[in-house]
C-alpha cells in the first residue's frame, strides 16, 4: 500500500529500521521475560480450575432404569466434568501453550542477538512489532 504525500509517494511497507543486536537481544530478553510470566499466570490459574473441578465440578448421572432395575446389567452411574468448567480448562491450556510456544521464539533471538549485538539490522515494520510492540492483545485477559 502506498500514500500520497506532497513529495510524491510514501511506501511505508518498504521502510525498514536500523537496531543494534544487542537493542534487540535486550527487546528479547522483555518479550521472552514477558511471556513467562503470562505462561506462569496461566499455570495458576490452571491449578485454580483443577482444585474447582475436584471440589465442584463433577456431575454425576444416574439413569433412572438403572435404579428400577432387577438386573445388574446396568451401566452404572456416569461422571463428567462441568462443561463451563471443562471450557476453561481447555482455554487455560491453550494460553499456557501460546505464551511458551513465544517465550521460546524470544529466548531463541535473544541468544543470536547477544552473539550479534554489535551488527546493524534492517527491520521492517513487522518485525519492529515483534521486537517492541506492545504486549497486550486483545483477548488474553492480562
Amino acid at each position: 500500500m502506498s500514500y500520497h504525500t506532497g513529495d510524491g509517494i510514501m511506501n511505508r511497507n518498504e521502510w525498514t529500521f536500523s537496531y543494534s543486536g544487542g537493542k534487540l537481544a535486550e527487546a528479547a530478553l522483555k518479550k521472552m521475560q514477558y511471556r513467562y510470566s503470562r505462561e506462569e499466570f496461566w499455570k495458576n490459574k490452571k491449578e485454580e480450575i483443577m482444585d474447582e473441578i475436584r471440589k465442584t465440578g463433577l456431575e454425576i448421572n444416574e439413569s433412572i432404569a438403572d435404579q428400577f432395575s432387577n438386573s445388574s446389567y446396568g451401566s452404572g452411574p456416569t461422571l463428567t466434568v462441568n462443561a463451563e468448567l471443562q471450557k476453561k480448562m481447555k482455554e487455560t491450556v491453550a494460553k499456557i501453550q501460546e505464551h511458551n510456544y513465544t517465550a521460546r521464539q524470544y529466548s531463541g533471538w535473544l541468544q543470536v542477538m547477544r552473539v550479534n549485538k554489535e551488527m546493524s539490522y534492517a527491520l521492517t515494520i513487522d518485525d519492529w512489532l515483534f521486537f517492541f510492540g506492545d504486549e497486550i492483545v486483545k483477548g488474553d485477559n492480562e
